[in-house]
C-alpha cells in the first residue's frame, strides 16, 4: 500500500500540470479571440459612422428621398411638343417648343428668348432691350439675307441698330423709340406721328430723319440732300464744274441752281431760262432762253459763230446780242 502512494501522487501531479497547461492555452486563445472581437467591433463601428456621415451629407445636398426620385433607367430620347423646366418650388424657369426657347425670372416674366432666326433679351417691363436677328428673302429671283443687332433704351429713349441688308452695312441711331401705342397711331395717322430724330449711317452715307415732320437729310460721298415728304427740296452736289446747290420745287422739279461760276433758273420742264455765269476766260454773261432751251438774248461776253466760214469770236463784256428761234443773230450792239 505504501509502495503505490508515490506513483499515485506522480500521476495526480502530472494530470494537474496538464490541466494547468490546458487552462493557460485556453486563456491565451480567449485573449486572442477577445482582441479580434474588439477589433471587429471597432471596424464595424467606424464603417457605420462613415456610412451614416455620407448619408447625412447626401441628404443635405439633395434633400430627403421621395418616390419621385426613384432611380430608373434613362430613356434614349424624349419626344414631346412642349417641355417646361421648373425649379424646386414648381415655378417655370424655361419653356421649349417647336417655336423656340424661352427663359423666365422668379416672377414668371419672360426675360430671354431664342428662335431659329432671333435671340432677344427682355427687361422687367417686357421691353426688348437687345435683339439679334437674321432673315433671308427672295426678290427678282435673287436671294438676299439680312442680319441686325438692335439695342433699345425703351419707349421714349434712344436706341441703336447695327445691321446689313441688301448688301449694305448700316448703323441707325434713334433719338427716341416709339411705344407700341405710338407706333400703331403713326401707322393710322402719319401726321400724328411722335416727333423725334433718327440717324442712319452706311457706307453710302448718313441719313438724318426728323420723325413727325417727314423731313429727311441724306449725306452721301458727293452730295447732300434734304427731303420733305419724301421729295427732294435741296441738294448740294459735286459736278464736273465744281460744287452746285440745287433748289427743287413742287414735284421735285428743278428750280434755281447755284455753282462757283454759274447761276441758272429753270422752268417747270427743267429747261434753263435764265443763265448768269462766267466764261472760262473770266468774262461775265447773262443769257435768256426760250422754252426749247435756245438762247434768245445775251448780255456780256457772247460767243458767236459765222455760218459761212465757221469762225467763232467772243463779243465784248459790254455787248448785247439778240437771236431768233433758230439761234441766228438778228440784232447786236455795238455792231
Amino acid at each position: 500500500m505504501d509502495t503505490q502512494t508515490p506513483d499515485l501522487q506522480a500521476v495526480v501531479e502530472r494530470q494537474c500540470r496538464q490541466l494547468v497547461e490546458r487552462l493557460e492555452k485556453v486563456e491565451k486563445q480567449n485573449g486572442r479571440l477577445k482582441r479580434w472581437g474588439v477589433l471587429v467591433v471597432v471596424v464595424l463601428g467606424v464603417l457605420t459612422l462613415v456610412g451614416f456621415r455620407m448619408d447625412i451629407v447626401k441628404w443635405c445636398r439633395v434633400g430627403p428621398k421621395t418616390p419621385s426620385m426613384a432611380v430608373t433607367e434613362a430613356p434614349e430620347f424624349i419626344k414631346a411638343r412642349n417641355l417646361s423646366i421648373v425649379n424646386r418650388s414648381g415655378e417655370k424657369v424655361a419653356h421649349l417648343n417647336e417655336s423656340g426657347l424661352w427663359f423666365y425670372d422668379k416672377r414668371g416674366k419672360q426675360r430671354a428668348h431664342y428662335t431659329d432666326s432671333s435671340l432677344g433679351f427682355i427687361d422687367e417691363k417686357g421691353v426688348n432691350r437687345v435683339t439679334l436677328s437674321y432673315s433671308d428673302f427672295e426678290q427678282n429671283e435673287t436671294r438676299f439675307s439680312s442680319e441686325e443687332l438692335s439695342l433699345s433704351g425703351g419707349p421714349g429713349k434712344p436706341s441703336a441698330t447695327l445691321g446689313r441688308a441688301l448688301g449694305e452695312a448700316y448703323l441707325s441711331l434713334e433719338e427716341r423709340s416709339l411705344s407700341t401705342e405710338e407706333l400703331l397711331e403713326s401707322l393710322k395717322e402719319p401726321s400724328k406721328a411722335s416727333k423725334g430724330a433718327s440717324t442712319r449711317v452706311s457706307w453710302r452715307g448718313v441719313t438724318v430723319e426728323a420723325k413727325g415732320t417727314q423731313s429727311t437729310a441724306f449725306l452721301e460721298p458727293e452730295r447732300l440732300r434734304f427731303l420733305d415728304e419724301s421729295k427732294v427740296c435741296i441738294a448740294l452736289t459735286n459736278t464736273d464744274k465744281g460744287p452746285f446747290l440745287f433748289l427743287y420745287g413742287e414735284g421735285e422739279k428743278l428750280g434755281p441752281a447755284l455753282g462757283l461760276t454759274d447761276f441758272h433758273i429753270t422752268d417747270e420742264d427743267g429747261n434753263i431760262r435764265v443763265w448768269l455765269g462766267i466764261n472760262e476766260d473770266g468774262s461775265p454773261f447773262l443769257k435768256l432762253c426760250d422754252a426749247d432751251g435756245t438762247g434768245r438774248a445775251s448780255l456780256g461776253a457772247t460767243q458767236l459763230v459765222t455760218p459761212r466760214t465757221g469762225a467763232s469770236r467772243t463779243t465784248a463784256p459790254s455787248s448785247l446780242v439778240l437771236f431768233d428761234k433758230e439761234g441766228t443773230v438778228i440784232w447786236r450792239a455795238p455792231q
